[in-house]
């Protein structure tokens, strides 16, 4: 029976939303099972730990594997993303026009303000300077 146990995701650095999530679900250690792993897939980053609990060997066959599942991934996911950014277009020129007018404005808001700091600062620094 192989496991993994917080002490081995500390050991490697995990980050601590990785590390809680684990304990969460498994307590302090988890046999590793295929029926373990996929039940959390969603959940668990299982690339971090094929590439940190793995042997160099194997972090290689896991890549060389995982390659294709990643190329089709890819695949089937462009059409959606083409979609996405089809129907954002639109929301996205009006929201740059938006911005554009907000920009102007506070930009004006501002230089008054900034002009009285960098005044203020100046005459700071003046004091300062001469009275050292």
């Amino acid at each position: 029976m192989k496991t993994i146990t917080i002490d081995m995701l500390y050991a490697r650095d995990a980050c601590q939303p990785q590390v809680d999530l684990f304990s969460h679900l498994f307590g302090q250690s988890a046999e590793v099972t295929p029926e373990a792993c996929t039940a959390v897939a969603g959940q668990f980053n299982w690339t971090w730990a094929a590439h940190n609990l793995l042997p160099s060997p194997l972090w290689a066959e896991y890549k060389r594997q995982r390659a294709p599942l990643w190329d089709e991934y890819n695949r089937q996911r462009a059409p959606l993303l083409d979609e996405y950014d089809r129907q954002c277009a639109p929301l996205w020129d009006e929201y740059d026009r938006q911005c554009v007018a907000l920009s102007a404005e506070h930009d004006r808001q501002c230089a008054a303000i900034s002009a009285e700091y960098k005044r203020q600062c100046a005459a700071l620094f003046a004091t300062l300077y001469l009275a050292s």
